[in-house]
């Protein structure tokens, strides 16, 4: 049996990246960003702020 059969079978190449890009970005936001190093603008305007 082939892997895509069937009638939507151009689907999966199509959707499958669109679906994979914003699952990737949820994840980056979520998991990577928050430990990211801050950038020394956010940092003076925050120590200036406190």
């Amino acid at each position: 049996k082939a892997a895509f059969s069937g009638a939507y079978w151009l689907l999966v190449p199509i959707i499958g990246p669109l679906v994979g890009g914003v699952l990737g970005a949820i994840i980056y936001d979520y998991c990577i960003a928050p430990n990211l190093p801050k950038k020394r603008e956010e940092l003076t305007e925050k120590e200036s702020i406190n």
